[in-house]
């Protein structure tokens, strides 16, 4: 569409801006150290059109090249800006939990009640890409958080996350070689700390992944625990 609107534009340049072209001949006698010299020839000459136009109908051409352009530039504003929101299917551990996904600008903010305070969900992308900023609140029921979280796992087709809220953003993670099964191995060497902010709120547990974290994953599995019980 823009770049049909663009060589509209360009068309009402053409067809409106014609060039009035017309020719003659000439015949002239120069006289040079005594001798008479004749000369022909033709010469070709060739002004804008717009001199033989009314005033109303150039200022009918040059709205009509404005709108074209400005519409194009206005759809193509649009095109940058417009992007697909991204829709996922979630598959919770147990049927007493929930879930909901809200969108804001490129922040997806997953909403996870869990009146056990211990669960899991698989999340899977079935529209559009991950947002820039994915951020999990989890609380027991709408007003009432968790007031602790002593364990939580993310894992992604590359990482584990696993660790709790007193490691907020110094979680320990390590990398997957894609035949692990577990979503947690005691024994597994960590590969180092990333910057995963947990926040004890009045009414949930946020914790914030670093930006882009989920970008290109197909799943993401996320299980918690609120306190372990013993």
């Amino acid at each position: 569409i823009v770049s049909m609107l663009t060589r509209m534009a360009m068309k009402f340049q053409n067809i409106l801006e014609p060039k009035l072209s017309y020719s003659f001949s000439h015949e002239h006698e120069t006289h040079v150290n005594g001798f008479d010299h004749y000369n022909t020839g033709r010469t070709e000459i060739s002004k804008p059109f717009d001199a033989y136009v009314p005033i109303e109908w150039r200022k009918y051409r040059l709205n009509m090249i404005r709108q074209c352009l400005s519409v194009s530039l206005f759809l193509s504003q649009l095109s940058i800006g417009i992007a697909e929101e991204p829709r996922f299917k979630f598959e919770l551990t147990k049927g007493s939990d929930s879930i909901v996904a809200k969108q804001s600008e490129d922040r997806t903010i997953l909403e996870i009640t869990s009146e056990s305070g211990i669960g899991g969900v698989s999340i899977t992308p079935t529209q559009g890409a991950w947002s820039t900023q994915i951020v999990l609140r989890l609380q027991h029921q709408k007003g009432v958080g968790f007031r602790y979280l002593e364990s939580i796992a993310i894992r992604t087709d590359r990482i584990l996350i696993d660790s709790n809220l007193a490691e907020s953003e110094k979680m320990s993670f390590r990398f997957l070689n894609g035949g692990e099964d577990s979503a947690s191995n005691a024994d597994a060497v960590s590969s180092g700390q990333m910057s995963v902010k947990a926040e004890l709120k009045q009414d949930h547990v946020e914790i914030t992944l670093p930006r882009y974290l989920l970008r290109g994953q197909e799943k993401v599995s996320i299980k918690w625990i609120d306190a372990f019980r013993r």
